[in-house]
């Protein structure tokens, strides 16, 4: 295999096994937070002390925007500016902590809405501290889960899978033909010194010959 084949091999083997891990990974996450949300009842279901949430609404605009995904991560203590997520009255809701009273309760109200929320929220009711948001993504996610995302993630996964394995097999059996063509080259030559070893004995068989007949005639 030429070295060019032997890198595009290994780099589909590689995006092979990183794309397959990919998949897998984000199968236990599914199968994790499914388990949490249906099973265990949890209003957050959580990975490593974090939650995924997908914005609805614009009131946190415009750090956040509906349609982003949330990632919130569950802190000891939580302080004035800091996003959070809280249960307030059956709904999840992601707003900025602008005051604690004096029972350690929290204030919150977002930053597009010109009051604050009127139940204060307790602690114990904060599932987390905003970490990070990815704009947009949270839109993709909620189709994802639906039937037909599932359905299309399943489609296109199955499809890449297939033509990264398909290349591999083409870049495999193109390198054992030009292996079994290097093999039958020597084949071919060893025929020239046969040919060689031939002439040498006609000339021998000649010369005998000629010998022979400068015998009978001195004789």
């Amino acid at each position: 295999m030429k070295d060019a084949k032997k890198v595009a091999y290994y780099a589909l083997s590689t995006l092979e096994a990183m794309f397959i891990a990919f998949v897998a990974m984000l199968a236990i996450l599914n199968a994790v937070m499914f388990f949490q949300f249906k099973v265990l009842d949890y209003p957050v279901p959580k990975v490593f002390g974090y939650s995924f949430i997908n914005i609805l609404s614009g009131s946190m605009e415009p750090t956040i925007s509906a349609g982003d995904l949330v990632i919130c991560k569950e802190q000891d203590s939580y302080n004035v500016n800091d996003p959070v997520l809280f249960e307030d009255q059956g709904f999840l809701v992601l707003h900025r902590i602008v005051d604690i009273d004096e029972d350690g309760d929290f204030i919150t109200k977002g930053d597009a809405n010109n009051v604050n929320d009127k139940a204060e929220i307790q602690p114990e009711n904060v599932y987390g501290k905003m970490a990070g948001v990815l704009h947009g993504w949270g839109s993709t996610l909620s189709y994802l889960s639906s039937r037909m995302g599932a359905f299309w993630t399943i489609l296109v996964s199955l499809f890449i899978y297939l033509a990264l394995d398909a290349g591999k097999d083409l870049l495999k059996e193109d390198s054992e033909q030009e292996e079994e063509t290097i093999e039958e080259q020597p084949g071919e030559q060893s025929d020239e010194p046969n040919e060689e070893k031939e002439m040498s004995f006609e000339e021998v068989f000649n010369e005998v010959m000629q010998k022979k007949k400068g015998e009978k005639g001195d004789k």
